[in-house]
């Protein structure tokens, strides 16, 4: 047992110390006689469909819908009037409210006014939108839903996407 150890030692030695003829490794090391530095299999890694599959199940319940916000100088007046609007209805609420009292007449809106400051500010975070936006979201979505984006080709671009490493 000791002599085999021993000699295994001895021959990584010498094979460290390049006493060794590599020729009897030729064949397992794929040397044809030219430089090889390595010999890279540059075949895809084959991942099995089943994991694919999955990937592109996860990806598939992403909601990736068009959303339009307008940017443009006009459109920004007028959800600020609008907001500049609801701001002063609700700093004036009271002194609104004993003017219909007294006259008789309505004066507020009849849209539903935020209660506070804050929500206000939540509320045109989130739901302050203009029609065009709304309409523009609607008609892309839906143009995409004809197409078949949102499950067919959606699927096939994703599994494609899987396939390729993307």
């Amino acid at each position: 047992m000791y002599f085999q150890f021993g000699l295994q030692i001895k021959c990584l030695a010498v094979l460290f110390l390049f006493q060794c003829n590599l020729g009897k490794f030729q064949d397992l090391l794929d040397f044809n006689g030219k430089v090889n530095y390595a010999n890279i299999n540059w075949q895809s890694i084959r991942i099995v469909n089943r994991i694919i599959s999955g990937l592109v199940g996860r990806w598939m319940q992403r909601n990736e819908k068009i959303q339009v916000q307008a940017v443009d100088n006009l459109s920004q007046k007028e959800k600020l009037d609008e907001y500049k609007e609801l701001e002063f209805l609700i700093s004036n609420r009271a002194y609104l409210k004993s003017l219909e009292e007294a006259s008789g007449l309505k004066v507020a809106p009849d849209k539903e006014i935020p209660e506070t400051k804050d929500d206000l500010n939540l509320w045109v975070t989130q739901f302050q939108r203009l029609p065009e936006e709304i309409l523009y979201e609607l008609a892309c979505n839906d143009i995409l839903q004809a197409g078949g984006w949102f499950d067919v080709l959606k699927e096939k671009m994703l599994h494609d996407s899987a396939e390729v490493g993307f």
